[in-house]
């Protein structure tokens, strides 16, 4: 019988396959890469147990969960909030192999836990550029005094549902997108680059 082995896949192919996309003159004004090596879970708390829930993950994480669109994190495990009592937990694969089985076993009496990690992917884009590139295809204002570090919009970019957050000043921003529209989602980026004269390279 043959030997059959899963590989890892990226979302986004032409992230690896293309150095430089758009303007070919100057420096890379926008830098975009898919984020890898991450468990993404995402977490639903049960009828009633939203209190008793939060106070389980300050106890075992040291961090209080958001109730509004915002983003924590505490000891390399981020909490986003992503609804009324529900959101999402991201962290590193190396680090919590089985995150979602070691969320079950610790809190599974609170809430639901669902693993991600196959179903969306991430996408970091960052540069001086990102804020007027984003703006093309996404109805939030990104101006540094209505969206800042750690902020967090469901919304859409060009109708594709996301997931965005923001990490840093540089601006660093964090798409989460389903993982069947994720090259849906790059192209929408790279062509937006394109039309604002703005080169598009790709991220290590």
């Amino acid at each position: 019988m043959a030997n059959r082995t899963l590989e890892l896949r990226s979302a986004v192919p032409e992230l690896s396959r293309n150095s430089r996309i758009g303007r070919q003159d100057g420096p890379a004004r926008l830098v975009v890469s898919e984020m890898t090596g991450l468990s993404v879970v995402s977490i639903a708390a049960r009828k009633g147990q939203s209190g008793s829930l939060q106070g389980a993950v300050k106890k075992l994480f040291k961090i209080e969960l958001p109730n509004t669109p915002r983003r924590v994190e505490a000891g390399g495990v981020a909490f986003l909030w992503a609804g009324p009592d529900q959101w999402i937990a991201i962290t590193d694969m190396a680090v919590h192999p089985d995150f979602d089985r070691e969320l079950v076993a610790k809190l599974g009496k609170f809430a639901s836990f669902t693993d991600q990690g196959d179903a969306r992917t991430l996408i970091r884009v960052s540069g001086p550029a990102s804020r007027e590139v984003i703006a093309t295809g996404v109805p939030l204002d990104l101006h540094p005094r209505a969206f800042q570090p750690d902020d967090v919009a469901l919304t859409h970019a060009s109708h594709i549902a996301v997931t965005i957050w923001q990490i840093d000043e540089e601006p660093t921003f964090v798409f989460a997108v389903a993982r069947g529209f994720a090259r849906s989602f790059w192209h929408w980026l790279s062509d937006s680059g394109s039309v604002h004269g703005i080169e598009v390279s790709p991220g290590t």
